[in-house]
C-alpha cells in the first residue's frame, strides 16, 4: 500500500516540477529506532525528520535521510502520548503540542520545546494550551507570524469530543 502511494505521488505532474522525491522508511530506507503509530513528525530545514511519541511510548528520534539512518534522542516526552502535533519554529526549535496519554486516554494541554542545537537534545516545558481538556488528533502549521492548530478532539468524561475550532 505504501509503495503504491509513493508511485502515485511520483506520477503526479507537479511532483516532478517541484523536485519531490518520496522515500520509504523501513526496508530499503532508514529504519526508525522505535516502532510507531499515531506519532507526530516534522521536517527539519536541513532535511532530517523529527519523529516523536506514538502508541509505543515517549521517545523522540531524528531520521537523517541523507545518511540513511535514525538516532534516538536522550530527550523524552514526560508522558507517553500519541496523536500529538509538532511544528518546526523559525528559531530552530521544535514545538510539540498536546496529545493523548497512551495509558489513560486523556488528552492534555501541555506543550514542550525541543532544542536540537547543542550536543545533547533538550526538552523544556512550553506554554500551556488554552483548550479546555487538552487536544489530540489535531494539526499545527505556521501561517505567517501565527501558529495555527486546527481540528482534533478532546476527552471529556471519558468521551471523545470533536473540536471544530482553530
Amino acid at each position: 500500500l505504501f509503495q503504491q502511494k509513493v508511485e502515485m505521488l511520483e506520477a503526479l505532474p507537479y511532483a516532478q516540477h517541484a523536485g519531490i522525491k518520496p522515500i520509504a522508511l523501513g526496508p530499503g530506507g532508514p529504519r526508525l529506532r522505535t516502532r510507531r503509530g499515531a506519532h507526530a513528525s516534522v521536517l527539519l530545514p536541513e532535511g532530517g525528520i523529527v519523529v516523536a511519541g506514538g502508541l509505543n511510548g515517549n521517545t523522540i528520534e531524528v531520521v537523517d535521510i541523507n545518511a540513511g539512518m535514525s538516532r534516538q534522542l536522550g530527550a523524552k516526552l514526560p508522558i507517553a502520548c500519541d496523536d500529538l502535533a509538532m511544528v518546526a519554529l523559525p528559531n530552530g526549535k521544535i514545538w510539540i503540542l498536546g496529545g493523548q496519554s497512551t495509558t489513560t486516554g486523556q488528552t492534555n494541554d501541555n506543550t514542550w520545546l525541543l532544542d536540537l542545537s547543542g550536543r545533547r537534545s533538550q526538552l523544556t516545558r512550553g506554554p500551556q494550551l488554552n483548550i479546555d481538556g487538552g487536544v489530540a488528533d489535531h494539526c499545527a502549521v505556521i501561517a505567517g507570524d501565527w501558529i495555527v492548530s486546527a481540528g482534533g478532539e478532546t476527552q471529556r468524561g471519558g468521551v471523545d469530543v470533536e473540536l471544530n475550532e482553530s
